[in-house]
């Protein structure tokens, strides 16, 4: 199968391109970030569609172009993680040598030029967007909404428009609100796709939109099925990330982090994990659009579950009973569409993750338009639920710890 990927120079976008090639798929990788003049089979720097004109990309760090890259956990500013992260970061050699494998042709474009994006992905069969800003922090809010949800659009258009089979779109854990929120409401642990979004800021009602939006592209072409990642903190390692946790900070900027991870949910996606789950979803069969939660089964804090849910959310009620470090989100739904598992047997913390698979990041969240009534999953059904409950978040002073 010959697929698509935007922001393929960000470090998801390189394990994405890496998973494929492994599929043995072909893969058109496409980024407003030029490849290096070494690397790559496929064509270079300044040969593909609006190359370096405008503002979505998978790489690169800076005010300007769309980036995949945001602020990590450990530098007292806000995280992003449903996206891609920055070339800059790092990256395996696996990954360079992918670059430069015969089956990956690169293309240097801009997403929000839907007419190149059109004739770039001619002959692909399945699209994977993960280009966008990563985060709504350091750029105007309406820069960062607007680039998201246009490049997301043109994204979901082209696949259905070139006749392409599958889309699979990198959304985020903040498409119903959350690490950004000013006070998330969250309705009911663990968390599914049917609970409803409480959105508030630019970036997590972009990812928002984009899932809306891949709902009416499927609705007027029925041959295009839609999956819509909500990938969380997107880290190599468990390990890697707890180290990261563990950074020296002051008071204030600790007071700051507590409060940043409880809004979280303490929370991350492993890229191998995120990559592989790209891809599952570009090959499995069902019909329409379908929203999945892609994140840990279990938490980052050495804290256990219940005891962060009595201290942060206790008026927030269980549907089951979290024990040990359990997650606060549902990922049930993957298993069986997707059969998709964030640790395989056999691969602890994931393969994947484990040979460098990016820098952490996360996404945003944001409140619905309406405000009101409850989003219905991929599958249109509404949530069988018994009705808001008392969301509110209790703070809780000191320090969370982690791991060992």
């Amino acid at each position: 199968m010959r697929v698509a990927v935007t922001g393929a120079r960000g470090l998801l976008g390189r394990r994405v391109v890496a998973e494929a090639v492994r599929r043995g798929h072909e893969v058109v990788a496409m980024d407003v970030a030029p490849l290096a003049p070494d690397a790559g089979a496929g064509h270079g720097a300044g040969s593909g569609h609006g190359a370096g004109s405008g503002p979505v990309s998978g790489t690169g760090p800076g005010p300007g172009p769309v980036s995949g890259t945001g602020p990590g956990p450990g530098s007292g500013s806000a995280k992003s993680e449903g996206t891609v992260s920055g070339r800059d970061g790092g990256g395996t050699q696996r990954d360079a040598a992918v670059e430069r494998d015969a089956a990956v042709e690169h293309l240097c474009l801009d997403v929000t030029d839907c007419e190149a994006l059109l004739a770039a992905a001619e002959g692909c069969e399945a699209m994977v967007h993960l280009a966008a800003y990563p985060s709504p922090a350091g750029r105007p809010a309406h820069q960062v909404h607007n680039a998201n949800v246009v490049a997301s659009y043109n994204a979901v258009l082209v696949a259905a428009v070139a006749g392409m089979h599958h889309y699979c779109y990198a959304s985020s854990v903040n498409a119903i609100g959350g690490a950004f929120s000013v006070r998330p409401r969250y309705d009911y642990f663990p968390l599914d796709e049917a609970h409803q979004s409480y959105t508030e800021d630019p970036y997590s009602l972009s990812k928002w939109e984009g899932e809306q939006q891949a709902s009416s592209v499927c609705r007027r072409y029925p041959a295009l099925s839609a999956a819509s990642l909500r990938l969380h903190y997107l880290v190599e390692s468990l390990e890697v990330l707890v180290a990261r946790m563990r950074q020296p900070r002051t008071p204030a900027e600790q007071q700051r982090f507590d409060a940043f991870a409880a809004r979280d949910l303490w929370g991350y996606t492993s890229l191998g994990a995120a990559a592989r789950a790209c891809l599952d979803a570009v090959t499995a069969p069902w019909e329409g659009h379908e929203v999945f939660y892609i994140v840990a089964p279990r938490t980052w804090a050495d804290v256990p579950s219940p005891s962060l849910h009595l201290d942060h959310y206790a008026g927030v009620p269980l549907r089951r009973p979290l024990a040990a470090n359990d997650g606060f989100y549902d990922c049930d739904k993957a298993r069986r569409l997707l059969a998709w598992e964030h640790d395989p047997a056999g691969r602890h913390g994931d393969a994947g993750g484990r040979e460098g698979d990016g820098g952490p990041e996360c996404d945003v969240v944001g409140r619905e338009p309406d405000g009101e009534g409850r989003q219905p999953d991929g599958e249109g059904r509404q949530p069988d639920g018994d009705g808001p409950a008392q969301s509110g978040m209790a703070t809780r002073s000191g320090r969370t710890e982690v791991l060992p």
